[in-house]
């Protein structure tokens, strides 16, 4: 059981002939939250050319103070159309994240099943499949040098249109985010100029087109096919331009297809407003869920990805 507790302060004000007191007290309410019993969390999703990966963990109280946990014990299993095809093994994602690995390489037209089971949690399953490839008839970008001398700001203001081919029938979900690649350098004692590796940043992204459309810092724009201007993705945001210590490389837009169980669940998890996705299951933070028997969400993408370089 969870306690919240919560101080209620009260002052009262007596007014007298010749004297005037103050009067202050507390008072201690104690409410109880009732707590859920935990369940097992998978997150995964589909994606064209890349093995699946999934995050396996437990709920919690969203006040605890205890620390997440990620068994590296549990039985994660992949069907394809009914038929066992993998068995995910314990490890770790390119960026030393816990995660249960497949050698499964997505395909699209077949339904994947998802099962993990963890100690006497109950088994947790989702069905999802790859969503239809990702057609773009053509794209257009711009840039405009913006300089600020009084900030010392120097930028490139970018203005990105991509004009989509949409499948006819059912609605489409879309999902887009921009990689800026810069590289920073330095002079040594010699008065050579080094380069450092190039450096990723994430593009914060604004649009003008109709809602609904989600998104936040660094996280891209999600948006269903009503959102599209004529079959049109219009987005714009700024880039870092060459100054005293990086210089610009370019950047990568990445544009999905998703599923409409992807687009429901990260549909709340940017209204929300959550960055930190170990919170995303946190009890009782609720966001959309289609795992039976437990929580989280299994989904399917479709993914192309579009680079510049100058």
């Amino acid at each position: 059981m969870t306690i919240l507790k919560i101080i209620f302060s009260t002052k009262k004000l007596l007014l007298g002939t010749a004297l005037l007191f103050l009067f202050a007290c507390e008072r201690e309410l104690v409410v109880e939250l009732p707590e859920s019993p935990p369940r097992l969390v998978v997150y995964a999703f589909l994606q064209n050319g890349v093995p699946l990966e999934a995050r396996i963990s437990a709920t919690r109280p969203a006040l605890s103070n205890e620390p997440f946990v990620f068994p590296e014990n549990a039985l994660v299993r992949l069907y394809a159309d009914g038929q066992l095809v993998d068995t995910l093994r314990f490890g770790f994602s390119d960026q030393g994240d816990p995660r249960y690995l497949a050698r499964t390489v997505p395909v699209p037209g077949v339904n994947y099943t998802l099962r993990a089971v963890w100690e006497d949690l109950p088994e947790t399953e989702a069905t999802a499949t790859l969503p239809g490839p990702v057609t773009v008839n053509g794209w257009l970008w711009d840039t405009t040098l913006y300089s600020n001398p009084d900030l010392g700001e120097n930028s490139y203001l970018l203005d990105l249109r991509l004009d989509v081919a949409d499948e006819p029938g059912s609605e489409d979900f879309y999902a887009l985010r921009l990689a800026q690649i810069v590289q920073s350098f330095y002079t040594d004692a010699e008065g050579d100029t080094l380069f450092n590796a190039p450096d990723t940043l994430w593009v914060s992204l604004g649009t003008d087109m109709p809602g609904p459309t989600y998104g936040y810092p660094g996280q891209g724009l999600l948006f269903a096919e009503g959102s599209l201007i004529n079959g049109t993705a219009h987005v714009f945001g700024r880039l870092a331009a060459a100054d005293g210590y990086r210089r610009s490389k370019g950047f990568r837009l990445f544009f999905r297809r998703v599923d409409r169980e992807h687009y429901l669940f990260q549909r709340d998890v940017f209204q929300i407003g959550i960055t930190n996705d170990l919170s995303l299951f946190d009890e009782p933070v609720e966001v959309y869920n289609n795992m039976t028997g437990g929580f989280g969400n299994f989904s399917g993408v479709q993914q192309r990805i579009f680079s510049v370089q100058w």
